[in-house]
């Protein structure tokens, strides 16, 4: 459940804390389970409508792109859409064809009562629901371009529909608290006797990982310097109307990891720990964003990562609507998403330079809805004692050479004299100098 590639303290605490609650997370992964499943079914129905799709009739994708006036920056939305179905078998495709069978017509006249019960079993979902039917509702105006996906997702500039989704869920609820708890657990253990504690949120959005760690920070009575960082002023602003009042110690920023941090006011080495939440997935060159997290790291500083590591029915037709989903360029996302699969992520981590990587996933690796990853800055290794003699042997060496030069020149400009004629073995009085 929580793999390390080298033991410390405080993940082998969070080892033991997790494994303790093994029965509750795979009640919700059978519960995402479900809902990812009702999810495709109500996509189905969609786009029974939207495609003109009747049963066992055959029709070319191509000719649907052109009815439906699909514009290229959705073509990969596209793509997954129809992934979704296929992957389900609710759909038949062949070729360039597609066809919707007559066995899944019975799939579709009892979804609303499915829905409806599920909703009244599991109110948490609710907000889910709420949004897949607002993004879904107006699909085939964002696809042909006549509307923005963020006037859909953020209605009248509202972050409320995608806020709720972040607020009360279990899932996201539980790795928001062992997120939090590392970083308490790593304060008690490592720097409560060297003051302040400093903190980096990237891509901190609605706030959802950010109220459980502010909350375990006070209780715990921790001060910290912690800085609240996104590249969209309207998230601030929402965020200083929600936070400012009862944490008066967070600084919100405007940041974007995808550029120079020098360039954004803040220097190398500032912080002890630095997460991100479902974000860094929607960055278009992972290497250089990890890179960047790396050099804002103190030394043994902690990296925590927080991300979706399984693609999603939901969040593919809900965020994948916008540009940020697809801006990736590379192939090894997992297919039509721009997620990482665990084993990924961690290559991804060790290969921008960190050290003792540690993961919480849920279910198994290859099947983890969600993954909290664990890593410490790298650290210069210890010179041992050998190495120190040679390389001060080396700088006395050097530092001989540069006064021995320095010296002949002077004494060529005060003799009338070049460099070339001063031997450095005769002494001051044989140049007349005493």
């Amino acid at each position: 459940i929580l793999e390390n590639k080298q033991s410390n303290e405080v993940a082998e605490g969070l080892l033991v804390y997790h494994a303790n609650r093994e029965r509750i997370f795979k009640s919700l992964v059978n519960l995402y389970n479900q809902f990812e499943s009702l999810v495709s079914r109500i996509l189905l129905k969609k786009l029974i409508n939207l495609f003109n799709l009747n049963v066992n009739q055959k029709k070319s994708i191509r000719v649907i792109k052109k009815e439906i006036a699909l514009i290229d920056k959705y073509e990969r939305f596209f793509d997954a859409m129809l992934g979704i179905l296929i992957d389900s078998k609710l759909i038949i495709y062949d070729s360039g064809i597609i066809y919707y069978p007559s066995d899944k017509v019975g799939d579709l006249e009892s979804l609303d009562s499915e829905v409806k019960n599920f909703i009244n079993n599991n109110p948490d979902f609710s907000s889910y629901f709420e949004l897949l039917d607002q993004t879904l509702g107006s699909l085939n105006k964002v696809l042909n371009g006549t509307i923005k996906s963020t006037d859909v997702l953020f209605l009248k500039g509202s972050i409320k529909l995608v806020e709720k989704i972040y607020a009360n869920n279990k899932l996201s609820d539980y790795f928001n608290h062992l997120l939090s708890k590392f970083i308490v657990d790593y304060y008690k253990s490592h720097l409560s006797s060297k003051g302040e504690y400093s903190i980096l949120e990237i891509g901190a959005g609605t706030g959802g990982s950010t109220g459980f760690v502010l909350k375990a920070l006070r209780e715990n009575n921790i001060k910290a310097k912690y800085y609240f960082t996104d590249v969209s002023e309207s998230f601030l602003n929402v965020a200083k109307s929600k936070f400012s009042k009862d944490y008066p110690f967070v600084r919100f920023c405007l940041f974007d990891i995808e550029k120079h941090f020098n360039e954004q006011g803040f220097q190398k080495k500032s912080f002890d720990v630095i997460f991100a939440t479902n974000v860094l997935h929607a960055t278009e060159n992972i290497d250089f964003s990890l890179k960047q997290i790396s050099h804002l790291l103190k030394p043994n500083g902690y990296f925590l990562l927080n991300e979706a590591t399984k693609f999603s029915n939901f969040a593919t037709l809900t965020f994948g609507l916008l540009d940020g989903w697809w801006k990736n360029k590379d192939s090894q996302r997992i297919s039509n998403s721009p997620l990482y699969s665990v084993e990924k992520w961690v290559q991804k981590i060790i290969d921008a330079g960190f050290e003792n990587v540690n993961f919480a996933h849920i279910n198994s690796k290859t099947d983890s809805i969600q993954t909290l990853f664990a890593s410490q800055a790298n650290i210069p290794p210890l010179i041992d004692n050998e190495q120190s003699k040679s390389r001060d042997s080396l700088n006395h060496q050097i530092n001989n050479e540069a006064i021995l030069n320095g010296l002949k020149s002077i004494f060529s400009k005060v003799l009338f004299m070049s460099e070339e004629e001063i031997d450095q073995n005769e002494s001051f009085n044989y140049y007349g100098i005493d």
